[in-house]
């Protein structure tokens, strides 16, 4: 993993466990930065602003869970496994994901509606259309 890569993975993941545990209002990008060891340049230098980089997140997460649907959905289980199958996987994704994360989905959803463009609902119509 080259140097651009470190940096990137290293706000990501700040990013992340600080959504897990406070409010977006409340996440400083000086925090982003000096947790992630980055300068507030080299931030923006990936994402346009704060709202772009949480956006980020919040849906690179989304997808992953969407990704572990659709690998469950693809698999070789009957109806009633694969449907227990996806409420186990809600049911860890509870621990993963913190109320506040939750909140802070809700936030950014509900201050931007295209916030779930169709681009990123497009995986989880098609898993839903495989599934039933």
């Amino acid at each position: 993993m080259n140097q651009t890569e470190q940096k990137k993975k290293a706000i990501l993941e700040i990013t992340f466990q600080l959504l897990n545990e406070k409010r977006i209002k409340d996440i400083k990008i000086e925090e982003i930065a000096k947790k992630a060891v980055v300068s507030k340049v080299t931030l923006f230098k990936y994402y346009q602003n704060k709202s772009h980089l949480m956006n980020y997140v919040l849906l690179k997460s989304f997808e992953h869970m969407v990704d572990e649907i659709e690998e469950i959905i693809n698999g070789d289980l009957d109806f009633t496994d694969t449907f227990q199958a996806i409420i186990d996987l809600e049911l860890k994704q509870l621990k993963v994901f913190s109320p506040v994360f939750s909140e802070n989905l809700m936030t950014q959803y509900s201050e931007s509606p295209d916030f779930f463009d169709t681009d990123a609902l497009l995986p989880q119509s098609k898993n839903l259309r495989k599934y039933f």
